[in-house]
């Protein structure tokens, strides 16, 4: 048991270590030193590793960038088969909101937190680009759903069942609370849930383990320092919702679930 253990751990190692020069290599050799990735998320599929990130240099000091970015290396960061980076007018990204990537096959579609300002009119909600044919084209901007999320707590997460449907849950401060979304019109109208009154949240993590069963795990402040690991469950399709603390008095402000890092 304790070989198993440990091949498993230095085989986490290994790919964790593969990601982060993948990382560097492409921060060094298209940004510079003073690039910073503020957020991002990573999927691999047999050699491929997909990265879809937000990134700021460092004399940067406002909240948001223009830009985000998608890039494949097949070579474990040696090269970079595709890399395209998406900017919008009228748009604009929060550098530490949520990047969220989803991979099926030759569909890829990346969810974030945007800022639409046109008009004078300033509408917040979850966009996400999308590709049929393995990054190489994309689609323009579309918007899954409205929702607001406030200034740094631009944090949510994603459940997507085989059919392809899409829930998700996010932490607002204004009511205060962890809160579901669904839609059952293929995102033409959305129903929102406040499934926890929880205090401030830093990362939040949705996980469908079936149809029938979704967990989001989240950190919670239960004093000015302290965190804790709590763990919200439906098991009737998100309908209702049962809270539990999982791991009390961590000191971070992240954890690790899966194969996903969250920093």
């Amino acid at each position: 048991m304790n070989r198993i253990i440990l091949i498993l751990l230095l085989s986490f190692v290994s790919i964790y270590s593969q990601i982060e020069n993948a990382k560097r290599l492409l921060g060094n050799e298209i940004y510079g030193n003073d690039m910073i990735f503020t957020s991002y998320d990573i999927s691999t599929k047999n050699n491929d590793i997909l990265m879809a990130w937000l990134n700021s240099s460092e004399n940067n000091l406002t909240t948001y960038t223009d830009t985000i970015y998608f890039a494949i290396t097949n070579d474990f960061g040696e090269t970079f088969a595709q890399y395209h980076s998406f900017s919008f007018v009228d748009y604009k990204f929060y550098k530490n909101s949520t990047v969220r990537l989803i991979q099926n096959g030759e569909n890829i579609s990346i969810y974030f937190f945007a800022e639409e300002f046109k008009n004078n009119i300033s509408n917040n909600g979850i966009y996400y680009l999308s590709s049929d044919d393995n990054g190489n084209t994309w689609s323009d901007i579309t918007k899954l759903a409205n929702v607001y999320l406030s200034q740094s707590y631009y944090k949510f997460d994603l459940f997507v069942n085989e059919a392809g449907n899409i829930s998700f849950v996010y932490y607002k401060s204004i009511p205060k609370g962890v809160y579901y979304q669904y839609s059952t019109d293929n995102g033409a109208t959305w129903t929102e849930l406040k499934i926890s009154s929880t205090k401030t949240t830093t990362d939040i993590t949705a996980v469908e383990s079936n149809n029938n069963e979704f967990r989001i795990y989240f950190l919670a402040e239960n004093n000015s320092d302290v965190n804790e690991l709590r763990e919200l469950l439906s098991t009737d399709n998100g309908a209702t919702w049962g809270e539990k603390v999982i791991m009390p008095y961590l000191l971070e402000d992240s954890f690790i679930l899966g194969k996903r890092r969250y920093i």
